[in-house]
């Protein structure tokens, strides 16, 4: 193989290497995803104080406002 072969060769694997890499987009369509929905918005939690939520449905217990579950609806209000 000449020099001049190798470097078509090594070209032709370049484009197809980038043509083939996914697009950011394409990484977003594919991602697995579920909406979550903050504790302090869900409406499963009952008390608050500052800074943590009382959540007796899905975590069963004291967790911070901001903290998040799948299993989290949010409120109607």
């Amino acid at each position: 193989m000449t020099l001049e072969e190798a470097k078509a060769e090594l070209d032709k694997f370049v484009k197809l290497k980038t043509t083939m890499r996914p697009t950011f987009a394409d990484m977003l369509m594919s991602a697995n995803v579920v909406e979550v929905v903050r504790c302090e918005d869900c409406k499963y939690h009952e008390n608050e104080m500052p800074g943590m939520v009382y959540c007796p449905a899905v975590v069963g217990g004291w967790v911070d406002a901001d903290w998040f579950c799948k299993g989290g609806e949010r409120r109607d209000d």
